[in-house]
């Protein structure tokens, strides 16, 4: 006859770790790591997402199932499409001229800088 094995012998369970979905991800726009943050208000039902360096901002309408992945790329994917219609420059107004607007600058403000420096070409006083 056989003897019971011991505790020491017998297969222990290891339970496996779930997988941790990320809350923080690339930012399409200044390439910085884990620069968005996912914030999920269920009450309104809107996910937002926000660039802690540049500024970029998205919001979407979410529901129950919805995770903080479906709506970065849902972001992407937004992307994507703006710059296959032609909208990938649209940080920068493009009216013919030398001058660059900083990010996020309207062209009336490029115009009006342009517009400056036209004034001041013949007046010395």
């Amino acid at each position: 006859m056989g003897r019971r094995k011991g505790k020491s012998s017998q297969k222990k369970i290891v339970a496996s770790k779930k997988a941790v979905i990320p809350k923080s991800f690339k930012c399409p726009f200044c390439n910085n790591d884990e620069a968005v943050d996912c914030t999920m208000d269920w009450k309104r039902r809107v996910g937002e997402l926000k660039c802690r360096f540049c500024g970029a901002e998205y919001q979407m309408a979410i529901h129950y199932l919805h995770e903080p992945i479906d709506v970065y790329s849902e972001w992407i994917d937004d992307c994507e499409q703006a710059n296959a219609e032609g909208g990938g420059g649209a940080a920068y107004a493009d009216d013919g001229d030398d001058y660059d607007a900083p990010r996020g600058a309207s062209a009336s403000a490029s115009a009006k800088a342009a517009a400056a420096d036209e004034d001041d070409d013949g007046e010395d006083l």
